[in-house]
């Protein structure tokens, strides 16, 4: 499966135009073993989370969930999950890191070391 990530930050001719790149030839690029594990090193989330929202681990089809929180009026934006928890989450190439939002809308970010080091 080919996985095209978008490039916000780019500048196109037209409003309505995005730049995808695929994000395998990338990690290939940067020389991102497959089979070394990556550490998350920030994951913030923004949206509507006082609604309510899960943080899992998805690997062949099956959820580990690791954090969630229910609705409150008291969640302040962005939330980065890596305090809650730990500084030691360290995913493989297969599996996948999934925020699930309760409220209409969501949207996230993650940044991962690619030093294969964790620096605090």
């Amino acid at each position: 499966m080919q996985i095209l990530t978008p490039i916000s930050s780019y500048q196109t001719r037209q409003n309505n135009e995005i730049i995808l790149i695929d994000s395998g030839r990338l990690a290939e690029w940067y020389g991102l073993e497959k089979d070394v594990p990556k550490i998350v090193c920030k994951t913030c989330i923004c949206g509507e989370l006082e609604a309510g929202w899960n943080l899992y681990i998805e690997e062949n089809n099956q959820y580990t969930w690791l954090v969630g929180a229910k609705a409150s009026a008291d969640m302040q934006e962005p939330l980065d999950v890596i305090p809650l928890i730990g500084h030691k989450l360290m995913l493989m190439s297969w599996q996948k890191l999934v925020f699930r939002c309760l409220g209409e809308s969501c949207y996230g970010v993650s940044f991962i070391d690619l030093t294969g080091k964790m620096s605090h």
